[in-house]
């Protein structure tokens, strides 16, 4: 297995389902996944100078906020076209062979604040969270992964 990291930037998808944290690879992630989600929403929900404050963006940016904020009811679409950057502009699942295509779903996996680990064809939304971020109510986002991640890559590999 290939784990890559998040990008900075996402492409905000515009038209999709809504986030399903039950079809997510790796289901047993499900219950930290719900845990961190529903507190990074909680944060966006209130005050958005706070939550701008608390996820480390400036006040310029409070539409990363806002993205937050509708996390659970925001489109959301492959991760491999969600992610942005040199990296994935570098990969371009797009241009694959259909054989190595199906490497990349079976091999790739992203870490991911939110959703711990997440394979190029699972559906999120654009969000903003990053791993060095401590949520109001729950902690700090890198040790909620911590206890989480490790059986399950393990079990992965």
């Amino acid at each position: 297995m290939v784990l890559l990291p998040p990008s900075e930037g996402k492409s905000a998808p515009r038209r999709g389902r809504p986030l399903d944290l039950a079809s997510l690879s790796f289901p047993e992630l499900t219950a930290p996944r719900e845990q961190v989600a529903a507190a990074l929403v909680d944060l966006c929900s209130g005050d958005p100078e706070t939550a701008a404050r608390t996820l480390g963006v400036g006040p310029t940016q409070l539409d990363l906020v806002a993205l937050d904020q509708r996390l659970f009811s925001s489109p959301a679409q492959r991760a491999d076209h969600v992610y942005t950057g040199v990296l994935y502009d570098a990969l371009d699942v797009a241009t694959l062979s259909p054989a190595a295509k199906r490497r990349a779903a079976a091999r790739l996996a992203v870490t991911s604040s939110v959703f711990g680990l997440v394979r190029p064809g699972d559906r999120i939304p654009a969000y903003r969270l990053s791993g060095d971020t401590t949520l109001p109510g729950l902690g700090s986002i890198a040790g909620v992964w911590r206890e989480h991640l490790g059986p399950v890559v393990t079990a992965a590999v």
